[in-house]
Parts: C-alpha cells; structure tokens; sequence
C-alpha cells in the first residue's frame, strides 16, 4: 500500500506535467518579443524537446535540415526550459553575427566542471571578455610562429629517421609523431620551449582522456543542468580526478616557465601564452583554465586537418 501511495505521488504530477507541456504550442515570448518559428513537438519537463527528438549530434544535424527546409533558416527548439535557436543560411548568420554582434555577444552562463570555467568562451560578454580576447589575438599575432614551428618540425623529422631506422618491413606509420609533433608545437607557444618531454606526453594524456569522459554523451553540453548531474554522476569522480592531474600538470609546466623567467634563460626570450597571463596577474585556476583552452582549441582539430591533407 505504501508503494502505491509513493508512486501515486510521484507519477502523477509527472503525468500532469507531461500532458500540460504536450499542449503548449502557441507562440513563446522572451522579453516581450516573440521566438523564432519551431516545430510543435511537445516540450516534456526538464528536457524540453530538443532532446525528446534529437538524443545526440548526429541525429539534431540530420533534424535542423529538415525543420530549416519547413520552417526557414532561423529555428527555435527547447532545452529544458532555455530555448535553443538555430541558425542556418549565409545572409541569417552574418546579420546576425556581424550586423548585430554585439546584441547576441553576450552569452548565458553554462556549467563546464571547470574545465574552462574561466576561458574566453566561457566569459560574460564585458571588460573581462574583451581583456582576455584582446590578450589572445595580440599574443597569437605577434607569436614567434616561426621558432616554434623550427622546433617541432625538428623533433618531428628526428622521430620520423628513428622509426625509419627501427622498422623492419620500411613501413612507418607516422601518425602518432605528428600529432605529438603539433602538440608540442602548440605547448611550445603556450608554455614556451623546453618543457620537458615526460611531461608533455603526460598532458597530452591526460587532455585525452578528459576529453573522452566529456564527449562520451553526443549532447550532453545540450541538456539541462539537472539531467548534466545525473546522467554524468557515474563519470563524475573520474572527471574530478583527470581534472586535479591535469591542474597539477600545467601547474609543473607553469612553475617552470617562472624559474626559466627569474632565471633568465631559454632560447631567445620568446614570449609565450603563460607569459601574458602572468602579466595580467590571473590566479592558478584562471591560467589553468586558459591554458585548457588554449591547447584543446587548437591541437586536436590542427593534428586532425593535417592527417586528413596527408591522406588526400
């Protein structure tokens, strides 16, 4: 009797809710201005309906063509209660993002486990927004590009000989040296040159493995915040776990660069991405989280497009 009774308590409402959010299709208002057109798929509570019909990436890219084709190229859908809007088209995009970029600049905040917390992408649109931006473009503009690329390129060409050396059918697979290659290139831009090997590889894995614990769920950065914490849970201490490494980590690579900088020493003095973040005066977690940023944007989709040329 006592389990029917919980039951009761529990099931209806969520009935209720389920059948009362089946029949809200009329227009939807934020601010007084009304949403762009969506399809009348009904809005389930906490999940809204973007993930009622489209549980993962592939299957949202595969329903936003056909909800552009009937609806236009500007599309509303619903994650928990936070509307989703889809942009398609060239004519929609740049209107909207160069005509009028700074209306839609600014950016809720999202929940990313602190894993860029405190990056660019997730910074309210603002002085702190554009201080970092700004601080991102100047440094990569005036980058010693050149440098690096000398160095990675070298240690690149010395491991392709080794393997070439040691293979005994002539084959050699390169791979794994070239992305190894891309990431120290990056690495050396962001925490300058001589970081030591062991270490590099050890942050190269540990960005790996955080980054198969985050995009193990095709849309888990698409549900709401409640859904987040229960369907993440299991994976949780690991996360936890590869995120204190990876701090501990950057920290090692960080600390260096400050002895190289009281010290006096390395290969030209070249700047570095860590060097304009001291100067901003950031707390660890603010670099840490900044360099994340600054490795996981750049190195897994250079590697990529470089293998996919080779390829070709």
């Amino acid at each position: 009797d006592a389990m029917i009774i919980l039951l009761c308590i529990v099931v209806l409402p969520v009935v209720l809710l389920l059948v009362t959010s089946s029949r809200q299709h009329g227009k939807c208002y934020i601010g007084g201005s009304p949403l762009p057109p969506g399809p009348p798929w009904p809005r389930l509570p906490l999940l809204g309906n973007l993930l009622y019909r489209c549980p993962t990436i592939a299957s949202l890219v595969d329903a936003l063509r056909r909800l552009h084709a009937d609806y236009g190229p500007v599309v509303t859908l619903w994650a928990g209660s936070k509307p989703a809007i889809f942009i398609a088209g060239r004519e929609a995009a740049h209107r909207t993002l160069a005509r009028n970029g700074a209306t839609f600049a600014h950016r809720p905040p999202s929940w990313s486990f602190g894993l860029n917390g405190h990056g660019v992408n997730n910074a309210q649109y603002g002085g702190r927004w554009s201080l970092l931006r700004r601080n991102l473009s100047s440094h990569l503009a005036g980058a010693p590009l050149a440098g690096a690329l000398q160095y990675s390129l070298g240690k690149l060409v010395s491991s392709l000989e080794c393997a070439a050396a040691a293979a005994k059918n002539h084959v050699v697979v390169p791979s794994e040296m070239l992305r190894h290659a891309v990431f120290s290139f990056f690495a050396s831009l962001c925490f300058g040159e001589g970081a030591a090997e062991d270490v590099l590889r050890q942050l190269r894995g540990v960005h790996a493995e955080i980054l198969s614990l985050v995009v193990e769920l095709g849309a888990f950065h698409l549900m709401p915040a409640l859904l987040e914490v229960a369907c993440y849970f299991p994976r949780c201490r690991k996360l936890s776990n590869a995120q204190k490494r990876h701090r501990a980590t950057v920290m090692t690579l960080i600390s260096a660069r400050q002895q190289r900088n009281r010290d006096g020493v390395g290969p030209g003095r070249r700047r570095c991405y860590v060097d304009t973040l001291m100067e901003l005066r950031l707390r660890d977690e603010e670099m840490v989280s900044l360099c994340w940023e600054f490795m996981n944007a750049a190195s897994k989709t250079t590697s990529t497009a470089l293998e996919w040329i080779m390829a070709r």
